[in-house]
């Protein structure tokens, strides 16, 4: 009996929970030291991975001189055929920029019929005149697209490893001239001033030119009292508040200037003003364009140099093709239109417009919002409301508006 009520209680006691040994903060280090084991992993695989690349095409260029140039050339072509694709891709937007300016200032310059603004015409007519020249000279640039190689990880390490000791061997060069040239010029003025300390020991009664009497020292810098750095300071604050304040008139009476602008000039200075901006920023554009047609013309035609290295027949003949299109085309056009000048007022006054823009697209916004919730709450009610109506024709829903109570069965109206 004692041993069944021993097993009865050993049965009946609860069973001990396990020892706070710390089972959790080891599992986590362990996960710790597994997530670190595979990031020190994966990184030493990348490493391994980049090495072999690397000496991948160390062994590409250690294949000979011909191998090194037709890599070259390979790099040389990729770099020319992303030169063409930039000025692809920018030359429609100028052109688009350059027409939409003109337009503007086509627009700008009529507004009163009676008195065409003369300026704005004659600025209208020379973008239309660069919109056409623009045209004509990208549009030869549309077919003969180059294609860019396709280059290896290998073949990309070997090519920078070749311009890279290309660039060493001709920095080293330019190093030996100019310590060359150094040494010349060095080796002159040392014999330049020994001829001179000759000549001053052999004239004998030649005495030094006397030194300048030193200036006497500014009034800041000399020992003062209280009272006069008190003063001092007073004058300088004085001043620092007077030009403050002439600076500040000034910028009032410039923004007071481009107010006066709009008010005399109305919708007329305002569409003038944003016609120049959008001449200003499309002369920006057509510069970038130029210059990317001349980078591709310059991409291209070192190009072809580098496959007339290779001994690439057929690669050097597409390049210089192309390359002699970009040329003329970069020839066509190597003027970009000349932006507009806006006066300090004038800019004010376009900021003034543009911010009176800003508000009544903001307001534009928030009426078109309003507008459309409210449709979209009418469109709510009425379909509640037909909803409800085709309820209450059924047998169920007169049913259950009978079964609601006087509130539903009867008209507070009737």
């Amino acid at each position: 009996m004692a041993a069944l009520g021993g097993q009865t209680l050993a049965a009946a006691a609860p069973a001990q929970p396990p020892s706070a040994s710390g089972d959790p903060a080891r599992e986590a280090f362990r996960a710790l030291g597994r997530q670190a084991s595979a990031g020190l992993e994966a990184a030493a695989s990348g490493l391994r991975e980049r090495v072999g690349t690397l000496m991948e095409g160390q062994r590409l260029l250690s294949s000979g001189a011909a191998a090194e140039r037709a890599l070259l050339a390979k790099g040389a072509a990729a770099e020319a055929s992303a030169a063409d694709a930039e000025a692809l891709r920018v030359a429609p937007g100028a052109l688009a920029a350059i027409e939409g300016a003109a337009q503007m200032l086509w627009y700008a310059a009529h507004l009163d019929e009676l008195a065409p603004n003369s300026e704005l015409r004659d600025l209208a007519e020379v973008y239309f005149e660069r919109a056409r020249a623009f045209r004509l000279s990208t549009d030869t640039l549309g077919g003969g697209a180059l294609v860019a190689p396709e280059l290896s990880a290998a073949e990309q390490d070997a090519i920078y490893l070749a311009q890279t000791r290309a660039a060493l061997a001709c920095g080293l060069d330019l190093a030996c001239q100019t310590v060359k040239a150094r040494s010349a010029e060095g080796a002159a003025a040392v014999d330049k001033a020994s001829r001179g300390l000759a000549d001053g020991c052999c004239a004998g009664a030649a005495h030094p030119a006397p030194r300048p009497a030193p200036e006497a020292a500014p009034a800041w810098c000399r020992p003062q009292t209280l009272e006069e750095v008190r003063g001092l300071l007073q004058d300088r604050a004085h001043a620092q508040v007077q030009a403050t304040t002439q600076a500040v008139s000034q910028r009032a009476g410039v923004a007071r200037q481009g107010s006066k602008l709009l008010r005399d000039g109305g919708d007329a200075a305002a569409q003038a003003l944003l016609a120049k901006k959008a001449a200003m920023d499309a002369a920006a554009r057509d510069a970038d364009a130029v210059a990317k047609v001349a980078a591709a013309a310059a991409a291209c035609l070192a190009s072809a140099a580098a496959a007339r290295q290779a001994d690439a027949a057929a690669d050097v003949e597409a390049l210089q093709r192309r390359a002699d299109r970009y040329a003329l085309v970069a020839a066509d056009l190597a003027r970009p239109v000349d932006p507009p000048a806006l006066s300090d007022a004038e800019w004010d006054a376009l900021r003034m417009v543009q911010a009176r823009e800003v508000g009544q697209s903001v307001v534009l916004q928030v009426a078109r919002g309003a507008e459309l919730g409210l449709g979209a709450l009418q469109d709510g009610t009425v379909r509640g409301a037909e909803a409800l109506r085709a309820w209450a024709a059924t047998p169920e829903g007169g049913a259950g508006l009978r079964a609601g109570g006087p509130r539903l069965a009867r008209s507070p109206c009737a």
